[in-house]
């Protein structure tokens, strides 16, 4: 918490972004806004898709994804839209090819990270990593 300090997340959160991050978001929103269809995004994916315009179908991947590990909530549907190839692009705050299953960051289930890695291929990584479906 606290001590995590000037080398923790909460401080890089804090920071203005640099020239070549702020660069990123630029192209990355540019790829979000030319893409016809639905986008999913973590939260970090999110905030970049919704200045986009486009239609944030899950408002809370955090909130969702704590309710899937508590047995109050069953992400089947939308493991089965990333399975379909729903989603035009994914824009994740990590890359899902280093995330375990087993121990998903905050905001990812088990299976969404493997549904990703099946049906989708990194396209882009800058400020987050951009997936597009196979097909």
């Amino acid at each position: 918490g606290e001590q995590e300090g000037r080398k923790g997340w909460l401080a890089w959160e804090y920071r203005l972004p640099t020239v070549a991050e702020r660069q990123g978001f630029e192209r990355v929103a540019s790829s979000i806004a030319h893409t016809a269809g639905p986008v999913y995004g973590d939260n970090v994916g999110l905030g970049i898709i919704a200045i986009t315009g486009h239609a944030v179908g899950v408002t809370d991947p955090f909130t969702l994804a704590a309710e899937v590990r508590m047995g109050r909530w069953d992400d089947s549907a939308l493991v089965a839209d990333v399975m379909a190839e729903h989603y035009r692009l994914i824009a994740l705050r990590g890359d899902v090819a280093k995330m375990d299953p087993a121990h998903p960051p905050g905001d990812m289930t088990p299976g969404l990270i493997r549904a990703i890695r099946a049906h989708y291929h990194l396209v882009e990584h800058s400020v987050v990593w951009l997936y597009a479906p196979n097909a």
